[in-house]
């Protein structure tokens, strides 16, 4: 499931904001930015690594995802987010880099890396590399063919 535009920009804001208040810190080490979002209030929350709440906001649209599949529905379309940012150059920031975004539950367990900022890191969606060991099997076998 895709969220919808509206739901995108709010999230997209989000951190943005988020991203915003870092760089008006005095310091700004940064190695994690948390992203918690919570089915149960519509809430997405993100969080540093001291746990201090930098930005929040209301998504209306997490009650429309089934629960089994919220998190896995909420990390695709939060990497996606992320890419688009980053295309966008939103992501260029002042902050010390690397920093990564990451996925955390209610209990703050992590799920899932999201997206890496660094100049020379680029983190592979595990859903592209899906079949490439098969596909450069049968290329390889091809070539040896002929």
């Amino acid at each position: 499931m895709k969220l919808s535009q509206a739901s995108q920009a709010i999230i997209a804001e989000s951190i943005k904001t988020a991203l915003y208040s870092f760089q008006q810190a005095e310091e700004n080490v940064v190695t994690d930015i948390y992203l918690q979002p919570c089915q149960s209030n519509n809430k997405l929350v993100i969080y540093d690594d001291e746990d201090n709440t930098i930005s929040s906001a209301i998504v209306n649209e997490f009650d429309t995802i089934e629960e089994d599949d919220f998190y896995a529905v909420m990390s695709k379309n939060l990497t996606a987010i992320l890419n688009q940012l980053n295309e966008e150059q939103a992501l260029d920031t002042k902050i010390l880099k690397p920093f990564n975004f990451v996925l955390v539950d209610a209990n703050k367990e992590s799920i899932s890396d999201l997206f890496i900022v660094d100049d020379d890191t680029i983190i592979i969606d595990n859903e592209l590399l899906k079949g490439l060991d098969e596909e450069l099997d049968e290329f390889i076998t091809k070539l040896l063919e002929e």
